[in-house]
């Protein structure tokens, strides 16, 4: 009976996870659309962040394509050149009327700025670019930078630390730039452990971007990257986190972001074009799934981790005193006897990491839903902590599957991040089933027999939903067409 509870649940998120799958067609620069922004026949639409064109700034691949589309009710065209000095000749579209798009692949590396010329405030630019040059920019990266781990923890392209590099023991904090419980840990908590334990060579700072709350998350932490490469991150990462506001309304996006580094008197032009071209998209990938790797959800996430390699895990924005009591216990725990115990904290430590992640993470969902704060994100969680994992076998079968999860629902999330159109369809999808399990609230937490039932309903309720439906209706259909 139990196995036959674990396979019912694993054949439910197993549908979850194959429609999440998606083709390479998604390749960030070999495809690239470009839309008129609604209304954009009306000036007005040059003043806001976006733009007149969505994206303004577009970068793609010599030989990828870019297809120019229309969805406002106004006819536009998209025409190689500028109001000033008219036409290039590189491309023009013509009319592009509502509803209609025109595809255009460039074939040489540099710029194209274009316009509309029916609207001329409306105005953009194409960035085109060697194929694979933001992943050549990785691999330099990766050279410049040498493989750390501090723990288990991959710190290899986290920026500089804070601190003396001697420090006996290391905070690793997993944070996100529009997070509001990270900012209130770094007005509130953060300046007292810094001037007890970072000033004084007793602690080490290495900050791990997690952005989970949407695309200016992504574009705040590129940006302390663009920041870094003059030598300014910390003074940047300080001014993201005092002049935060609300979660993506604005005051994290690129314009914004680029003034930020003039008013750190940064090289704008190398600092803006960096932001521009998201330079560091790669590190901030990697940083993310390093978070995803230790079972980040939510932020602010902290691992301090002591010179004999003990461990400690604080979730949200602890007092500063929580943090003196770990980091006191480390720096006064003699050396002999941990050395005697060692043995024993790996053991500890495992577990310890076994059941941070056993319950497994909803990163689709998060991703889906636009926050970890929503409804049915919230609902999964119940329904896995108070429900399946309280049968063995449930616990069991997300002990394994976590491991399995992992692998792919960074990827998973960050395409629905970068692609609304994709995270509609996720979202359109997984809502009928998360709805469906519900019925699993009706078990008795630990009665095996019950959560069997009940998620062997679910089971049937989704197949019956998601296959045989629409295999009738498809047979359906063809008869219609047939007769």
């Amino acid at each position: 009976m139990k196995t036959s509870a674990i396979f019912s649940i694993l054949v439910l998120f197993t549908i979850i996870s194959v429609v999440s799958l998606t083709p390479a067609a998604f390749a960030e620069n070999a495809e690239i659309t470009i839309e008129a922004a609604l209304g954009s026949g009306a000036p007005g639409c040059e003043e806001t962040a976006e733009g007149c064109y969505i994206p303004s700034t577009a970068t793609v691949d010599v030989g990828g394509v870019v297809i120019m589309s229309n969805p406002d009710t106004a006819a536009h065209t998209f025409t190689a050149g500028s109001p000033a000095d008219g036409p290039t000749g590189e491309f023009d579209t013509g009319l592009v009327m509502a509803g209609n798009s025109f595809e255009y692949s460039p074939d040489t590396v540099g710029e194209i700025p274009y316009f509309c010329m029916v609207h001329p405030w409306m105005e953009g630019v194409i960035i085109v670019q060697e194929v694979g040059a933001e992943e050549e920019t990785h691999e330099e990266e990766m050279v410049e930078m040498e493989t750390m781990m501090v723990g288990d923890v991959d710190v290899t392209m986290s920026p500089p630390i804070e601190g003396s590099v001697d420090a006996p023991v290391t905070i690793v904090e997993f944070g996100d730039y529009q997070c509001p419980k990270c900012d209130q840990w770094f007005q509130n908590e953060k300046p007292t452990i810094a001037s007890d334990y970072i000033d004084t060579d007793k602690a080490k700072l290495y900050f791990v971007d997690f952005p989970f709350l949407g695309e200016d998350s992504d574009n705040a932490a590129n940006a302390s990257y663009c920041a870094n490469d003059q030598g300014k991150f910390w003074e940047y990462h300080s001014t993201l986190y005092n002049n935060q506001g609300g979660i993506n309304e604005g005051w994290a996006n690129v314009d914004t972001l680029k003034q930020f580094g003039a008013d750190l008197g940064l090289d704008t032009a190398e600092f803006n074009e960096c932001v521009d071209s998201n330079k560091h998209v790669d590190r901030v990938s990697y940083n993310k799934n390093v978070g995803a790797t230790h079972g980040v959800e939510g932020t602010p996430v902290f691992i301090i981790i002591g010179s004999n390699g003990t461990t400690e895990r604080i979730d949200g924005p602890q007092s500063s005193a929580t943090f003196a009591e770990v980091i006191d216990a480390m720096l006064d725990e003699p050396i002999e006897e941990a050395m005697a115990q060692e043995e024993t904290m790996e053991e500890e430590m495992m577990a310890a990491e076994t059941t941070e992640k056993e319950g497994g993470g909803c990163l689709i969902a998060t991703a889906a839903y636009g926050t970890e704060l929503a409804p049915q994100v919230q609902f999964l969680r119940e329904v896995r902590d108070n429900t399946i994992m309280s049968t063995a076998s449930g616990a069991a079968f997300m002990t394994g599957f976590n491991q399995l999860y992992y692998s792919f629902s960074p990827t998973i999330a960050d395409m629905e991040r970068e692609n609304p159109m994709y995270q509609e369809a996720v979202r359109a999808f997984i809502t009928p089933m998360i709805s469906t399990l519900s019925i699993l609230t009706l078990a008795e937490d630990g009665n095996e027999f019950q959560v069997f039932g009940l998620g062997a309903s679910i089971i049937a309720l989704n197949l019956g939903m998601y296959i045989a439906a629409p295999a009738i209706a498809g047979f359906a259909i063809s008869k219609r067409l047939r007769n």
